[in-house]
């Protein structure tokens, strides 16, 4: 078996778990033993070596590019998603004065859903109500009525409807 996997195979109890366990591996590797508080490994000289250890180095390194990899598209596509809100700011504060968590027995939400146009456009796969939704997510029921019916389903506040 490979170093890469068999490393993994050894730490992901170790990774995982926060109680006492003992990792299963083949006879020649070092076997962890986690406690709350402390890892302990045998002596693991006698099969070490500079390759391994490499190896190893190589793997938490390419750990650590895939972890600030996804932090960074994180980043992006919150930026992307902080960008198209802005977009609506305008018909939101025209409707309910930038309120995104208005929800009233008749309209929900910063852009003003009526509660049965919110279901009718898929509001519910994110929340019971627009209100309850976080702003990107109205955001994407909002473009689905834009895309539908129009800038006039906001009646008086159809002039701060973005275009597409």
């Amino acid at each position: 078996m490979p170093f890469i996997p068999r490393l993994l195979t050894w730490l992901a109890p170790i990774l995982l778990l926060g109680a006492a366990t003992t990792t299963t591996s083949p006879p020649d590797a070092p076997q962890a033993v986690l406690s709350p508080l402390t890892i302990s490994l045998p002596d693991a000289r006698e099969s070490w070596s500079p390759d391994a250890e490499r190896a190893a180095e190589d793997a938490f390194r390419e750990v650590e590019w895939i972890r600030m990899a996804a932090e960074h598209e994180q980043a992006q596509i919150a930026a992307a998603q902080v960008t198209e809100v802005a977009r609506w700011e305008p018909l939101a504060r025209c409707e309910t004065n930038l309120d995104w968590k208005m929800d009233g027995p008749v309209h929900t939400g910063g852009v003003g859903f009526a509660v049965s146009t919110w279901r009718a456009f898929g509001g519910t796969e994110f929340a019971p109500t627009a209100g309850q939704a976080t702003p990107y997510e109205q955001v994407i029921v909002a473009t689905r009525v834009r895309d539908a019916v129009g800038p006039g389903a906001w009646s008086s506040c159809a002039p701060f409807v973005p275009t597409g």
